[in-house]
């Protein structure tokens, strides 16, 4: 698993993105953050080698509340993931892949 963490010039982190894949699936997501580091958005993507592509779509409000998940689904599925709807601490979560 890989990540890259990209933050402002105040050293907030406004986005987190975690990239893993095998021969078989690959599976991304991108952790979005306001300008307060509060988590307000999340992309997510997971593939197959069966055809199965899952891409959602993940709203929080101001507090970082989860607000609505859009989801789009084709293809015949596999298991989940394991990647959350957010990180609420993404230094921390990057430094653990650092240390894998």
């Amino acid at each position: 698993m890989e990540g890259e963490l990209y933050s402002d010039r105040n050293s907030i982190v406004r986005k987190y993105v975690v990239d893993a894949g095998s021969g078989d699936s690959r599976v991304r997501a991108e952790y979005y953050y306001s300008e307060k580091g509060i988590p307000r958005f999340t992309y997510r993507f997971r593939g197959a080698f069966n055809g199965t592509r899952v891409e959602e779509r993940i709203y929080f409000d101001e507090i970082g509340k989860h607000l609505y998940t859009n989801r789009k689904a084709e293809g015949p599925g596999y298991n989940p993931s394991g990647l959350t709807d957010t990180v609420v601490d993404p230094r921390s979560k990057y430094a653990g892949l650092c240390k894998e």
